[in-house]
């Protein structure tokens, strides 16, 4: 939620939503189901206003107030801005899939804040959380397969087979470090057998991370340091903190160590 709404808060509707020449389409894209996105109810002058109450809205999810209301304004916004946005990174996908898959779980927790220990107090019917635990396997899947896919990725390509791939991404025109981040890095890769080692360990870490589901429990903590501290390295060297937070929320959820409490059924 907070990831989106920095994304939200810090960049204009003319932005996030690009019109004119250049643009191949007018978005927001609002054609078909994409019209229930928030951002299709009113025209384009008005977007930046609707900008605004989405991060207030979003602030609101993040404190955890009443997790089973604020869940399906927390899905709203995060689908319907990647659906209608041309400029959304792989963190808002990230985060408008998993945001859906959080519906059932938000919806079986009676909680006032989300900060609350679940306890014997909370009564939950069986179904709800057979449906709910359901839910976080599917999430778990889906993570563990965007680390999968990440990896398998860069093994078909030349550069980071050979180990030099992050020598380029750091100089990437679009997405490459700032001043003086980049001379510091471009230093430090310039030998190449730390190069070799900085990228390949990327691989290995995403490939690990895909069969973390398969792994004792102390190296999945092991693990999920290892993912947050990469996501944390993405964002500083790429600028792409909304996509850090969205991808270490996601590890939280992956390799979280979750139980299930003792719950009264007793009104169930």
């Amino acid at each position: 939620a907070i990831a989106t709404a920095l994304t939200l808060a810090c960049n204009r509707a003319v932005d996030l939503f690009p019109r004119g020449p250049a643009a191949l389409l007018e978005a927001p894209y609002c054609m078909g189901a994409r019209r229930f996105s928030p951002f299709c109810f009113t025209t384009f002058q008005y977007l930046d206003a609707v900008r605004c109450l989405c991060v207030v809205l979003l602030m609101i999810v993040a404190s955890g107030y009443r997790p089973r209301i604020t869940a399906l304004f927390h899905a709203w916004i995060s689908v319907g801005f990647a659906v209608v946005s041309p400029v959304i990174n792989g963190g808002d996908q990230v985060t408008a899939i998993l945001t859906l898959l959080l519906l059932p779980i938000c919806f079986a927790d009676p909680r006032r804040w989300h900060w609350q220990r679940a306890s014997m107090a909370l009564s939950v019917g069986p179904n709800a959380r057979v449906v709910a635990w359901t839910a976080l396997l599917l999430i778990r899947l889906q993570v563990a397969i965007i680390y999968f896919h990440a990896a398998l990725g860069k093994t078909a390509n030349r550069d980071w087979v050979n180990g030099t791939a992050l020598y380029y991404w750091v100089q990437h025109p679009l997405v490459g470090s700032a001043m003086p981040v980049k001379s510091a890095l471009l230093s430090l890769l310039s030998n190449g057998t730390l190069l070799g080692i900085s990228t390949w360990s990327v691989i290995a870490l995403e490939f690990l991370l895909g069969f973390a589901l398969f792994f004792a429990r102390p190296f999945q903590l092991a693990l999920l340091i290892g993912g947050v501290l990469l996501h944390v390295g993405i964002a500083i060297v790429h600028g792409l903190p909304s996509f850090g937070l969205a991808m270490m929320a996601a590890l939280t959820l992956y390799l979280g160590n979750f139980r299930e409490p003792k719950w009264d059924t007793s009104h169930a």
